[in-house]
């Protein structure tokens, strides 16, 4: 799922169990995920740019991405 509001909901949820944050998105985005990651125990990564991440999944540019553990395991 992509989508700030979106991740931020579902990471408040316990539905998170991973980010993977986009290497191009603002400093102050960066940051929020991060800390809300590391708050979470939520494995986090800074990895690839807004247009890889996007393309990766079908969509325009997304700064940030979470996986769902149901996600992982259905590849």
């Amino acid at each position: 799922m992509s989508g700030d509001f979106a991740v931020r909901e579902n990471i408040a949820r316990g539905k998170v169990k991973m980010l993977i944050i986009a290497t191009n998105t603002s400093e102050r985005i960066k940051q929020d995920f991060v800390r809300m990651g590391q708050s979470k125990n939520i494995p986090t990564v800074l990895a690839f740019t807004k247009e890889e991440l996007g393309s990766a999944l079908g969509k325009s540019p997304v700064p940030q991405w979470r996986f769902w553990m149901q996600t992982l395991l259905r590849g």
